[in-house]
């Protein structure tokens, strides 16, 4: 499936699932560690963590294939912004890894048009703390490289 225009598949169905608290879930699993900067984000570049995130992933589409829903997954980059990745010396097209990776679980499913990839970005800071907030001039220019890596890697959409 090609990227999908979001607004035009959003408007063809009536309910729409969302996957939820993937890394809650990796943070509870047995034998995951999940990267002190970066989350869950660091498992798609190696096989056992893209073996979980993908376990996981396909509960979500196994459930929203049973009930014929349509179903909105999120790239596991939640704390991959340049900063955090530079900081962490990983390979910067972590963002790119991701969507890819999901592209290629949709690309396996018997109905990969029910599917939409949403390229996730996270806080700069804490996000239960509003006055740790970003401008947004600065925002834009904070979150602008992760994003433009994620619609590189082929994302549906971007969700913050």
């Amino acid at each position: 499936m090609s990227r999908c225009n979001l607004n035009a598949w959003l408007s063809t169905h009536k309910l729409v699932l969302m996957e939820g608290a993937v890394n809650e879930r990796l943070r509870r699993a047995p034998g995951i560690h999940l990267h002190p900067l970066l989350g869950n984000a660091a498992l798609v570049q190696e096989p056992s963590g893209r073996k979980a995130l993908s376990v996981i992933y396909q509960e979500y589409i196994d459930i929203s294939g049973a009930a014929d829903l349509p179903l909105m997954l999120f790239t596991p980059t939640w704390r991959a912004d340049r900063e955090r990745v530079g900081d962490a010396g990983i390979d910067p097209a972590i963002n790119q890894d991701a969507a890819r990776f999901l592209r290629a679980l949709r690309e396996q499913q018997t109905r990969p048009e029910l599917i939409a990839i949403g390229g996730l970005l996270g806080p700069r800071n804490d996000c239960y703390l509003p006055e740790e907030g970003l401008s947004v001039e600065r925002a834009r220019e904070y979150h602008a490289w992760q994003a433009d890596e994620l619609v590189r890697g082929g994302v549906d959409y971007l969700v913050a």
